[in-house]
């Protein structure tokens, strides 16, 4: 459940702020 809130926190992330979050997207996506 937590990932999922944290995947939509970080989308949310991504569009309101420049694609600096690389941080959150790799603990989110560890894919990228």
């Amino acid at each position: 459940m937590a990932i999922v809130i944290a995947s939509i926190v970080a989308r949310i992330y991504d569009r309101m702020r420049p694609p600096q979050q690389s941080e959150v997207n790799k603990i989110v996506n560890p894919g990228r």
